[in-house]
């Protein structure tokens, strides 16, 4: 059969070459190829060709020197060995270095798809890292023990057994969102369009706060210096809309207006700052005995004292630096949902909706998940655990 289809792929782009030949078009010699009864595509025709001035054949006919028989169970055993070792020192490999690998270790040459088979039969998958400046200096073995030093140092101090109402963690998100340009339908060929609209692209801070219990005492605050959200607006024709649109988007998510915190600025990024958190623990009614989990940086700072302190929260920790993103029920988890958002981001006209639906998925996955967040990230958080939440 195969010799069969050889012979006729054969034929086929010799004929196609003839009608070249013959100063025919290439798609009209294609038509003509195609009324001979081929069935194929123009690009699998132009390999074909290809294939033929370079030995005579459509179809290859010679194994490839780099395709050897797949790596025996002992020898598998060593790639996926090698592949953990290297995940648990935080160094990212690709195929190619898969490859490097495999010839390295036992004089095999394999082609580049072959490391790809292998990875997918071992389990492994190509992912996304988690980077910083300067990398992640710590191996995933030393990320565990600082993680479980953590929560064995909070237990021993008996710092779990308040009440889990009383157990807060705080942490901010921004509206960082994908660039969008502003699109019209415009003649072929004509010059660059201009329009009578400014691209948006205000970034906003999101002050979360969430408890052991799951009940969202403190729903998240934004702060923004976009002018659109400002609480006044001009008394013309655009300034009644941008408020009407403010207004039913309020109305849609179940935003109330004094969760938006509007300062004035030519600054298109809110930062984040001692202010903002000062502002959001002032803004609700919060005990002053319960326990604050934050990540120490400088926005909790000011001339080195805490504002925790100077505002009678005594009772606070911070999470290693190393392992906060993975201890912070905030961090890791909460602030996922912005996945689900950036999935509706381009479904938003102009204004404030996007924003403001960030606010709201945050306020349901606070009231749906939270308690579990805390479960799974700080009060019952075993070592076991700790290969999926930090990686093996």
């Amino acid at each position: 059969m195969k010799q069969d289809r050889q012979k006729k792929e054969t034929a086929f782009a010799q004929q196609y070459m003839k009608f070249k030949r013959c100063n025919l078009k290439p798609s009209e010699a294609f038509r003509l190829i195609k009324e001979m009864g081929y069935h194929g595509t123009k690009r699998t025709m132009d390999r074909h060709v290809a294939s033929v001035c370079r030995t005579g054949h459509a179809l290859s006919t010679v194994k490839k020197d780099c395709s050897h028989s797949s790596l025996n169970a002992k020898q598998m055993s060593i790639v996926n060995d090698w592949i953990l070792a290297q995940n648990s020192k935080n160094c990212p490999i690709g195929y190619v270095d898969m490859q490097r690998f495999i010839y390295d270790t036992f004089n095999i040459k394999v082609c580049r798809r072959t490391p790809g088979n292998i990875a997918h039969r071992l389990g492994h998958t190509i992912k996304t890292c988690q980077t910083k400046n300067g990398g992640f200096k710590r191996t995933n073995a030393e990320l565990k023990i600082l993680y479980m030093g953590f929560i064995s140092k909070m237990k021993k101090e008996n710092r779990f057994l308040k009440a889990p109402a009383d157990i807060r963690s705080i942490d901010v998100t921004y509206t960082k969102r994908p660039t969008t340009d502003v699109t019209t339908l415009s003649p072929v060929g004509s010059g660059p369009q201009r329009a009578d609209v400014s691209k948006h692209d205000h970034t906003n801070a999101i002050v979360t706060m969430i408890s052991g219990d799951g009940l969202n005492h403190t729903p998240c605050l934004m702060f923004t210096h976009d002018p659109r959200m400002a609480p006044v607006q001009k008394n013309t024709p655009r300034g009644k809309r941008l408020r009407a649109e403010l207004e039913a988007a309020l109305k849609l998510y179940g935003i109330t207006e004094d969760r938006i915190i509007y300062q004035k600025s030519e600054k298109h990024y809110f930062a984040e700052s001692p202010e903002v958190y000062e502002h959001f623990l002032k803004h609700y009614p919060i005990p002053k005995n319960v326990l604050i989990l934050h990540d120490g940086g400088n926005a909790f700072k000011r001339g080195g004292t805490s504002i925790l302190e100077d505002l009678g929260f005594k009772d606070h920790a911070t999470y290693p630096s190393d392992v906060h993103q993975f201890l912070s029920p905030n961090d890791n988890k909460l602030h996922g949902c912005k996945a689900t958002w950036h999935e509706e981001y381009y479904e938003f006209r102009e204004g404030v909706s996007a924003s403001l639906r960030l606010m709201n998925l945050i306020d349901l996955d606070t009231v749906q998940n939270s308690k579990k967040y805390f479960q799974n990230n700080l009060f019952r958080v075993r070592r076991s655990d700790l290969d999926d939440i930090i990686g093996v």
